[in-house]
């Protein structure tokens, strides 16, 4: 006793108050998600608004594309004919000289004149004078006698260093340039008549190319020519002997200089002014049939930009105001459809933002994808689109994929302002890869998907241009092309997304807590850890899962439920008795009965407990979120019979007998079909163990007793079921039920017939008698 009261009217008023509590958080949730809902909504709306502003930005054509119809300009435009001036820049720097620097070897070999009167000394006559300072200087006897006046005390005098230097001081004006450099001087002489010397202290002088000589020995007697005239002022028997030197110094007077001939023709090309173009408003700016280039398109970008720019305020708004109300539209439109064919998505914030994301960024893929090539504009639209509609198919079903993906079709159609044509080959490229994705069992299905889906598109491309009244029919030859590359880039991007939606196919369910076929599929293995040890912990509990597992899929597949996911659900929703399996009749195997030595409340602990035990192994081995509700509801809120009776006796009729609210499975009720399936499916199973001979008839009227009381006890208040369903379920389990607990025969035995007069069954036949098969 507890404030006045008995332990178990406390317990009632308990539950009831966090009932009570329970639904006062509900409302409260409600509203808060109704307005997380309106958030999203309003969210989607300017982010696509912004994405599609941006996207219209853009000319409608890209670079390299075929232009099918003549572009005029709506202003009039004054545009930089980028080609002209590029062509005029160029000519600039070809023109510009070519700048030389001095040689430091020739003219450190120059100086070394100031010892050739030393060279003629001590030499009385040319026989003297060493081969290799004859053949250098080609001396002669009179020059041995002139070249000794110019020397005193060892030493140079000052008039042959004066004539020496005057020699330097000229050279400096003679360009003197190697065979090849000077064969590209004269080549370009007709546009660059003229060289720069880069002199020392960083002055710049410019010569004629007249003044440049070849140093080649083929090409020299204008050299010499040059070298007789500048070696005049020395005494005429040693001209020729200066002449000579020089002639073998072998070296270039001036080296190319490739830094600051650069630097110099870029000046050149910038001193060039721009060249601009006048277009007036209505004239033609790019012809249909044209290739467009570069240039054409900044050509676009700039009559857009100009357009923009002249317009009123009013009309600027104006004119962003359409694409802002047909996005709007395009959110209505999603909202309408999530409400309607998928509820729980607007009650669960993270779907509803997961889906909202998901819009969002393949909108934004589709515009980052187009500029970035020609002929990417349905492979663009292609891949915003099916992205949603493949994804979505995965996460949910096929209407609500059909229903989002067209509406984001549309707003894919108006961000890269699509032909009504190419609008259409898009929405049948999302419908065609959302009706091939019923269930994705197969990792092929994906890639088929991608593939046929490309095909259609390719072909979707040709018949929606040639649909065009307005296509220039001077021009077909050359869009076919241009088709075929459309086309192809369609292909190519269906079947990437095949590939792509397979890689991360994983992540999909994670983000929207969905389970694929697949998933399913593998969680079927025998080889699975917790099957594995179910059936060698419980195998008696693993055969009734088996046989739960082919009546129920059976039973989901005759009302268009979902049949693989009724069969694994079956598999797994026992996986609770693995902790205690003796104390389930299954796995007893004739044995004496543990629950003989405990109460009924004690039993129905262990009993009701299989359901919190199996949530447990559920999470702790990671199976999907979708199988824990077969596990808990399985058995929703019904009572356990036997231990409720049990009690009842127990106590008594002189004492109070026990609630029937303490005896039921803690719930929840089954909130599917597939759940109420397995629900009728395991409680039909486990009655028909029980039968001792079953027949078609017998059998019918099990399953109709067991399904009409489960539904007179609430049990399926939760779900979307109807009678007729209801009726389905009940004789396909029949069916199902009478093929594996089929009719016996006896065989005959080898025993004597019994003798007249003798009781019939007295005697123990049971070891020769077997079952038939079939």
């Amino acid at each position: 006793m507890a404030f006045g009261k008995p332990i178990k009217t406390r317990r009632r008023e308990v539950r009831k108050v966090l009932r009570d509590s329970r639904s006062k958080l509900t409302s409260t949730l409600s509203r808060r998600q109704a307005l997380f809902g309106v958030g999203l909504a309003v969210l989607f709306w300017l982010a696509a608004t912004a994405i599609v502003w941006q996207s219209r930005q853009q000319p409608v054509y890209q670079t390299g594309q075929i232009v099918d119809r003549a572009i005029v300009t709506r202003v009039d435009l004054q545009w930089e004919d980028e080609e002209r001036t590029k062509t005029l820049r160029e000519i600039a720097r070809q023109r510009a000289p070519s700048v030389y620097v001095q040689n430091p070897l020739f003219f450190q070999g120059c100086q070394k004149l100031n010892s050739l009167p030393a060279v003629a000394s001590t030499a009385t006559s040319v026989d003297q004078i060493a081969p290799e300072i004859q053949s250098l200087y080609k001396l002669s006897d009179v020059s041995i006698e002139q070249l000794k006046k110019y020397q005193q005390d060892g030493k140079p005098t000052a008039e042959w260093t004066r004539l020496v230097d005057d020699l330097v001081s000229k050279l400096q004006w003679v360009v003197i340039l190697r065979q090849e450099r000077y064969q590209k001087e004269i080549a370009a002489e007709e546009d660059s008549p003229s060289v720069v010397l880069k002199l020392p202290g960083e002055q710049f002088s410019r010569l004629p190319k007249t003044a440049t000589f070849n140093l080649a020995a083929s090409d020299r007697n204008s050299l010499k020519d040059k070298l007789a005239s500048l070696v005049e002022p020395f005494p005429k028997g040693i001209r020729d002997s200066v002449a000579q030197y020089l002639m073998q110094l072998g070296e270039p007077s001036y080296s190319f200089d490739q830094t600051a001939t650069q630097a110099a023709q870029d000046l050149a090309a910038s001193r060039v002014s721009p060249i601009f173009r006048d277009f007036k408003a209505g004239e033609v700016i790019v012809p249909a049939g044209t290739r467009l280039d570069g240039p054409q398109y900044v050509r676009l970008r700039l009559e857009h930009d100009q357009f923009l720019d002249q317009l009123p305020p009013l009309m600027r708004w104006l004119t962003m105001l359409g694409p802002a109300v047909v996005v709007m539209l395009v959110t209505a439109g999603l909202v309408v459809s999530v409400l309607v064919l998928r509820p729980r998505v607007a009650e669960n914030p993270m779907r509803g933002l997961a889906l909202t994301l998901l819009l969002l960024g393949t909108a934004a893929l589709a515009w980052l994808l187009q500029p970035s090539g020609p002929y990417m504009t349905v492979a663009s639209a292609v891949t915003g689109v099916m992205l949603v509609a493949v994804i979505l198919v995965v996460a949910y079903d096929q209407a609500m994929a059909i229903a989002v993906s067209t509406l984001q079709a549309v707003l894919v159609a108006v961000m890269l302002q699509l032909s009504v044509g190419l609008l259409l080959v898009t929405i049948a490229a999302a419908v065609v890869s959302i009706l091939q994705l019923h269930q994705v069992r197969q990792r092929g299905t994906l890639i088929r998907m991608g593939v046929v889906t490309g095909l259609i598109v390719a072909a979707g491309v040709f018949a929606a241009q040639l649909a065009d009244r307005d296509m220039v029919f001077d021009a077909l030859s050359a869009q076919a092309g241009a088709w075929a590359w459309e086309a192809g880039a369609g292909l190519t991007a269906s079947v990437v997304i095949g590939f792509f939606v397979l890689g991360i196919l994983p992540f999909i369910e994670k983000m929207f807590k969905v389970t694929t076929a697949m998933t399913l599929l593998e969680l079927s293995d025998v080889n699975q850890p917790l099957l594995r040890k179910l059936a060698q912990a419980a195998p008696g509990t693993y055969n009734h899962s088996l046989t739960v597992a082919l009546i129920a899929e059976a039973a989901a597949e005759s009302i268009g439920a979902n049949g693989l996911l009724c069969r694994i659900g079956a598999y797994y929703h026992d996986i609770g008795k693995i902790h205690k399996p003796q104390y389930f009749i299954e796995n007893q195997g004739g044995g004496p009965n543990r629950h003989d030595k405990l109460s009924p409340a004690m039993s129905l602990l262990i009993i009701v407990g299989h359901v919190k035990d199996g949530m447990e192994l559920a999470r702790e081995y990671g199976l999907p979120s979708v199988l824990h509700h077969f596990i808990e509801s399985h058995h929703g809120t019904t009572l356990v019979e036997y231990f409720y009776h049990a009690a009842r006796q127990l106590k008594g009729e002189d004492q109070a007998q026990p609630s029937e609210f303490e005896y039921r499975y803690p719930g929840p009720k089954p909130q599917t079909r597939e759940a109420a399936i397995l629900m009728i499916c395991d409680s039909v199973e486990s009655a028909m163990r029980a039968m001792t001979d079953p027949t078609a008839g017998r059998i019918e009227q099990l399953v109709n007793k067991m399904a009409m009381k489960r539904l007179m006890d609430g049990q399926f208040d939760d779900c979307d079921l109807t009678l007729e369903e209801l009726h389905d379920i009940e004789e396909s389990i029949t069916k199902s039920l009478a093929g594996v607990y089929h009719g016996r025969i006896k065989y005959p035995t080898n025993k004597p017939a019994p003798a007249p007069g003798s009781i019939p069954g007295s005697s123990d036949n049971s070891a020769d008698t077997v079952s038939a098969a079939g």
